[in-house]
């Protein structure tokens, strides 16, 4: 069974910059069987692309919204904001937009570079055509680093990136240290991932992580294996609640998941509403 290119770039692109909006009440789901990869049920709840849903936690009780995406998103700092771009198989990457814009190198691990001009998107690293509207909003950015840029995010008071991608058989993430000071910033690797990341949880300073294939929990950067070959890699997780080890819960196309790290079964929950 194949996957079509629209739902891949979905899939690769879903954590740039979920929105959430239309709570669905929980009654709307019901427990089911867990689907079977590859079968003709996993292939029916793929082709519902209207159906994606997302789950958060508001004081302690699980919510449910159908979600959005948009293939950039930013994040703010003192001294700029960051644009992280992920437009699948055709690239990403993460780009500097300073306050003082009469600053015209930034030093990334010591290597100078220069703004991004007209005519000029990066196309090293992403592959997009000049009237495409993300051209406007990396117009006089620095380029930090190519690649497919999910999230930013900030980690026992260190700040990091998340990236990975899922496409025609390759699979493969990565979480990266960032360390910005004015116009100089230094990266590095902090993990590596060779199934491509997507949703995940901050719960009493562990990662909770669901990849294209697997569930880990992250506890000192070092990974515990969870769950593995995991229903959900064609229903492309996009978003990680944790209330507790036992009820944490992962939003989907077509449901959402519930997971207990400490028994290590997992329970899908079909959405059967009209909503």
């Amino acid at each position: 069974m194949k996957k079509s290119v629209f739902s891949l770039l979905i899939l690769v692109a879903w954590l740039c910059g979920k929105g959430y909006s239309q709570t669905i009440p929980l009654e709307s789901f019901k427990e089911v069987t867990l689907p079977v990869s590859g079968s003709k049920e996993i292939y029916a709840l793929n082709n519902k692309p209207g159906q994606e849903f997302a789950v958060t936690l508001v004081k302690g009780k699980l919510m449910i919204t159908k979600a959005t995406y948009s293939p950039v998103f930013e994040y703010p700092l003192p001294e700029g904001r960051l644009l992280g771009v992920n437009q699948g198989e055709w690239g990403g990457g993460l780009y500097y937009k300073l306050n003082d814009t009469t600053i015209k190198d930034i030093y990334v691990n010591g290597d100078a570079r220069k703004a991004n001009t007209p005519g000029d998107p990066f196309r090293g690293g992403l592959m997009i055509p000049e009237r495409n509207p993300i051209t406007k909003l990396i117009k006089g950015t620095f380029l930090i680093k190519t690649g497919n840029i999910q999230k930013v995010f900030n980690y026992k008071d260190s700040l990091y990136t998340l990236e990975g991608l899922a496409h025609m058989g390759l699979s493969f993430g990565s979480i990266s240290k960032l360390d910005i000071k004015g116009n100089k910033i230094t990266g590095s690797l902090r993990l590596k991932f060779d199934d491509a990341p997507f949703g995940f949880a901050i719960y009493k300073d562990d990662i909770y992580m669901a990849t294209l294939n697997r569930f880990y929990v992250i506890h000192n950067w070092r990974e515990e294996l969870i769950l593995d070959h995991l229903f959900w890699s064609y229903l492309y997780p996009n978003s990680v609640a944790v209330k507790d080890a036992k009820h944490i819960y992962v939003g989907m196309r077509a449901g959402y998941a519930m997971i207990d790290a400490e028994n290590k079964t997992v329970v899908f929950y079909q959405y059967t509403g009209n909503n």
